[in-house]
């Protein structure tokens, strides 16, 4: 089975990118044929949005592979959509949006996370760290974020929020708050993982997500995480801590038509605050978790079943 990705993101920051490089990555290690933009495959993927979709060979089964936050796409998606044979999404919130304008068959197919995300033992020495990933992506909701922090915790010196920005992002309006700290390049991941690793808790009210790699890669590194619950499949992991949500409209329609999630506000407040008050239980409890996180969403697991059905369902 010849594979061809035809918009090969090596932009590793970027969760198209990081996907990206993982899924080829562990094809090429496990033998797969994998080339990139090539006329002579036996199925092409095109991993990005719609109105991307570019293919090569005539004869080729023809994927598109697609993350999505809100409830309806692009009207000149649809279209596109016609040039496929099937559609893979990374969770099931994309495969109910999509449906909605296609017939052609949708497989989820999630992300995961590799071994570079091993649990680490936290410990509480006083001092609370809080964290939050993904500014200048507006639906990440680092509004809510600095907004609530700043009601429980403004003034005091035990409890700190790091933001992690990317694309030396300008956050200039909080560098005047003291237990606020701004990280504002782009890490490798490595970087990463010692950034998760030396925080105790993730802060992620996002509106919406193709998938959530950054909760899913706190979580499997032990790390309590408050997410918001209506997009996210792995929430089971995070029971506890989920934010619930109501589909809305939103601000941000000129990018995302539709509706996404609004997380309450109040139920953040409360989430924090929980996270305050029972720390020690909960590095404990996301600790000893990690492991059945890490087994569930193997990287090489679901990447190599997923493309061994993919070789049998095409008879390739």
């Amino acid at each position: 089975m010849k594979i061809s990705f035809n918009n090969y993101n090596m932009a590793t920051a970027t969760g198209y990118g990081h996907a990206s490089n993982k899924i080829v990555n562990t094809l090429t290690l496990n033998n797969f044929d994998v080339r990139y933009e090539d006329n002579n495959s036996d199925i092409e993927i095109f991993f990005g949005h719609p109105e991307d979709y570019v293919f090569f060979n005539k004869d080729s089964i023809k994927i598109g592979y697609t993350a999505w936050e809100s409830t309806s796409m692009v009207k000149v998606w649809k279209e596109k959509l016609e040039m496929i044979d099937e559609m893979w999404v990374a969770n099931q919130f994309c495969k109910d949006v999509f449906s909605k304008y296609t017939d052609k068959n949708i497989v989820v197919v999630p992300h995961g996370v590799d071994k570079t995300f091993t649990p680490q033992k936290r410990t509480y020495d006083g001092t609370l760290k809080f964290l939050h990933i993904g500014y200048p992506a507006l639906r990440k909701n680092l509004y809510d974020v600095v907004n609530a922090f700043l009601d429980l915790y403004e003034g005091r010196e035990d409890v700190t929020l790091t933001i992690k920005a990317y694309g030396k992002s300008n956050l200039d309006q909080y560098t005047h708050i003291p237990n606020i700290n701004i990280i504002a390049e782009d890490y490798t991941s490595f970087e990463m993982v010692k950034l998760m690793k030396d925080h105790h808790c993730l802060v992620y009210p996002s509106l919406g997500e193709g998938f959530g790699l950054i909760p899913l890669q706190c979580l499997a590194t032990g790390m309590p995480s408050i997410v918001t619950e209506g997009w996210c499949d792995y929430v089971k992991y995070a029971e506890d801590l989920k934010i619930d949500s109501t589909l809305k409209g939103h601000r941000f329609t000129s990018i995302h038509p539709g509706l996404m999630f609004e997380p309450n506000y109040n139920t953040l407040i409360e989430k924090m605050k929980y996270v305050e008050d029972n720390i020690e239980m909960l590095l404990e409890k996301y600790y000893d978790q990690a492991p059945d996180i890490i087994a569930e969403y193997d990287w090489e697991k679901i990447i190599v079943t997923h493309f061994n059905d993919v070789k049998q369902r095409f008879n390739l």
